[in-house]
């Protein structure tokens, strides 16, 4: 009697569970992998890529939306493109990978004929939300235009309609505000990437059918239907751990030239900035910046040797400086751009978590050091919400470049100053150096 096929599934996710339960079949399941190697599929312990060399299969699936990067993973591991299949969760099919290469292909040829090299990328409110987590949405989609040789991104808002996701956000942030944020948040983070060439924001949910017939998408498989969301933290990661390199937002020529006519003005030394922006918003008031410790440690710096500036929170931005010993730059408050410039062009930029702050994160040139990553009262940033993102508290944040910093503790003097210190220490090893 022959034997039951045996397969094994790479992919830990949502599109691995569903293939268990619909698609398998009668096939015997030889294991379950992933890149992490952690935690469990149902019943099924997920073992690290490394182990399916060892596994006795006679097919691998890739039940994942990671195709490109586990087909190299897997070629290295030496295993045959001809024992692969793919199950494609958006399309109700198990295809082998050179059906999907000439379907990418041809795809790839029609995007480029119809619409110029363009890449959709749909940021659908259904299951996105109108803050900066669009930066870290931004920054993958450039990395899969770049993978699939494509010309431009163009970002495509998709109006939510009342579900459960929203229905959570409206006692937080009430309509009319949702709708500034998409404007001042949203669309103008679009200006911060250089591939960047068009944004649109549909009218309706249903406007989304038309507009994306035969054209390049991502997330692969977005439709009004079945909206994608790509923007957590463990996208990044897995992002970072392939090689991948997330720091791909700037601000523009113009705003660095606006912004360095300022600095001439204001700061006629040309001393080192050092721009502290601040957290002092009604919505969850405990990861507020601690204001008294950030005038004690402006009053702290030696000011023949730096230049302190205060972004204040958008809230408070027409309102006097919480710290007058220090300079105000109200414009970045409502200014993504010009926020980007002085961020660019400061020695240092100081502050506790918050979303603005997660400009430096995704910019090559910007350094700094963000305090305050755990408040545990509220669940985004308990440490738990943290370790279920994939971030071990005490690391820096996944792809961070030299002088990228978190602080896992409060923004106390003690602790800002300190960090400041080694900051300065590291910083003359490093040129001492080179």
């Amino acid at each position: 009697m022959n034997r039951l096929s045996r397969v094994a599934l790479v992919g830990a996710g949502s599109s691995a569970q569903r293939y268990l339960t619909s698609f398998l079949g009668e096939q015997q399941l030889a294991g379950v992998f992933d890149s992490q190697g952690k935690g469990q599929l149902g019943e099924h312990p997920v073992r690290p890529l490394d182990e399916l060399k060892l596994a006795d299969c006679d097919r691998v699936v890739i039940a994942s939306w990671a195709i490109d990067e586990l087909l190299q993973t897997l070629s290295r591991l030496d295993v045959p493109e001809s024992r692969i299949d793919l199950f494609l969760n958006d399309r109700d099919e198990v295809i082998d990978v050179s059906t999907w290469r000439a379907r990418k292909q041809g795809e790839a040829q029609r995007f480029d004929r119809q619409s110029g090299g363009e890449l959709l990328a749909v940021y659908d409110l259904n299951v996105a939300r109108p803050t900066y987590d669009i930066l870290a949405f931004l920054c993958l989609a450039e990395l899969e235009r770049m993978e699939r040789s494509l010309s431009y991104v163009h970002l495509v808002i998709v109006p939510p309609s009342l579900n459960d996701f929203n229905a959570q956000l409206l006692p937080v942030i009430p309509p009319e505000e949702q709708s500034w944020r998409t404007h001042q948040i949203l669309i103008d983070s679009a200006q911060l990437l250089p591939s960047c060439r068009g944004v649109s924001l549909l009218p309706s949910r249903e406007t989304l059918t038309s507009l994306i017939e035969g054209r390049a998408v991502w997330p692969e498989g977005s439709c009004v239907d079945r909206p994608k969301a790509c923007w957590e933290f463990n996208h990044l990661v897995d992002v970072v751990a392939r090689g991948g390199e997330i720091r791909q937002l700037r601000s523009s020529q113009q705003a660095k030239t606006i912004l360095n006519s300022w600095v001439r003005e204001v700061n006629p030394q040309n001393l080192p900035m050092v721009s502290i922006t601040l957290r002092n918003c009604a919505l969850q008031k405990a990861r507020n910046s601690d204001l008294a410790q950030w005038r004690k440690f402006v009053a702290s710096l030696d000011r023949s040797e730096y230049f302190p500036v205060i972004v204040p929170d958008t809230e408070r931005g027409l309102e006097p400086s919480p710290i007058a010993e220090a300079t105000l730059f109200p414009v970045a408050a409502f200014n993504l751009d010009m926020r980007m410039a002085l961020y660019e062009a400061s020695f240092l930029n100081l502050g506790v978590a918050n979303g603005p702050a997660h400009l430096w994160v995704f910019s090559k040139a910007c350094r700094y050091l963000m305090f305050k990553q755990i408040v545990d009262t509220y669940n985004h940033s308990s440490e738990a919400s943290f370790r279920r993102r994939q971030i071990e508290p005490g690391q820096d944040f996944p792809g961070a470049g030299p002088g990228q910093h978190l602080v896992w503790e409060d923004d106390r003097l003690s602790v800002i100053q300190r960090e400041f210190a080694r900051f300065i220490k590291a910083l003359s090893l490093a040129e001492a150096g080179s």
